[in-house]
């Protein structure tokens, strides 16, 4: 099947994004032959980027836009980028597992949380200080005192996935919300890079 041809500029830099962001992903999911341990769905890429773009012009755009003019032009912020991004792919589910819906959406969230993680990482903000790998791996591993002597059971990240799993993406598509979360989180990065202080 011929694809259309992307004529904006920035949608153009976003599938190669997706085409990226696929393409490490199944690189740190090979078996011990070296093999994929799974198959993405045709033209995954491209489907996720379409989707994306939709989200963002049909719900995000309207929202942050201050009136009609500045309405496709308004410049949508990494954290809800992350959050159309998660959003998309659990609508999309790129990854197929034929005969097990449950792990089919486990994985596709484990991808959504790596298209994430590796947005923040390429995150130019412009500051002296840039959120590393290791402060998103110290933030979502991280299990909170819960009282005296117990922490939280999960992990930002393991329980960030699960709920991705059990979303209805059908019926809720939380985006502004989730992009609240993935502020907070990138807040607490920039907070341990700047060794506990926020200026």
């Amino acid at each position: 099947m011929k694809l259309p041809t992307l004529s904006k500029k920035a949608k153009k830099r976003r599938l190669e994004e997706w085409n990226t962001w696929l393409h490490n992903f199944e690189q740190q999911n090979l078996d011990e032959k070296g093999n994929p341990k799974f198959i993405y769905i045709p033209n995954a890429a491209w489907l996720l980027n379409d989707l994306y773009w939709r989200l963002v012009e049909q719900y995000l755009r309207p929202l942050l836009a201050t009136d009609k003019e500045d309405e496709e032009e308004h410049r949508i912020h990494p954290s809800k980028i992350i959050a159309a991004s998660e959003i998309t792919i659990m609508m999309t589910l790129p990854i197929q597992f034929i005969g097990d819906a449950l792990k089919e959406k486990k994985v596709n969230a484990t991808l959504a949380w790596f298209v994430a993680t590796q947005i923040m990482e390429g995150w130019k903000t412009g500051w002296d200080i840039e959120v590393t790998s290791e402060q998103i791996t110290t933030v979502a591993m991280f299990k909170e005192p819960i009282d005296k002597t117990i922490r939280y059971p999960q992990s930002f990240a393991a329980e960030h996935v699960n709920w991705l799993a059990y979303l209805n993406v059908t019926i809720e598509k939380p985006l502004l919300l989730l992009a609240q979360c993935w502020r907070l989180f990138y807040i607490s990065c920039l907070s341990i890079a700047e060794g506990g202080n926020l200026k």
